[in-house]
């Protein structure tokens, strides 16, 4: 692993939110995953639009799952990669059973699986599929009936 993204983080413990929108993964992955192991205030992860190494990722979330972070946000929106949501749902359904006031974001383009596993926490609204939520759209259970066009006039 490069020594500059662990150099980097090893210094930053006390973060309460970190966001690395768009940056590549040289050794990035595996020095996030060593930081949460030992950051304590972390309440937000955003790593839109990153490249990151997705064979490492999985490592990564597992980590953020055993450790105690105070975790509240994590954006995997844009990933530089296709996001295998199906292959990464026994993780992130562990997060979140893990952690009770997480919201974790994983994008449209993993939207598109819908993966049955994350679905109860999609409908609870721990999960979502864009970072700015249309109610119409990310809950098509409740308002996919309504019919606003054509509403009696008050």
């Amino acid at each position: 692993m490069p020594k500059s993204w662990a150099n980097l983080l090893s210094k930053l413990h006390d973060l309460k939110s970190i966001r690395l929108n768009g940056w590549n993964d040289i050794g990035l992955t595996e020095a996030l995953t060593e930081f949460v192991k030992t950051a304590k205030f972390l309440e937000e992860i955003d790593l839109s639009a990153c490249a990151l190494n997705p064979d490492k990722f999985e490592q990564f979330l597992g980590s953020l799952s055993e450790g105690r972070l105070p975790l509240k946000r994590l954006i995997l929106d844009q990933m530089g990669w296709p996001m295998p949501a199906h292959r990464l749902a026994p993780e992130i359904c562990r997060l979140l059973e893990n952690h009770q006031d997480l919201q974790v974001i994983l994008g449209p383009e993993a939207g598109n699986a819908r993966v049955p596993a994350l679905e109860p926490f999609r409908l609870n609204g721990r999960l979502r599929y864009e970072i700015y939520p249309s109610a119409m759209r990310d809950l098509p259970e409740i308002y996919g009936a309504a019919n606003l066009m054509n509403a009696p006039k008050a």
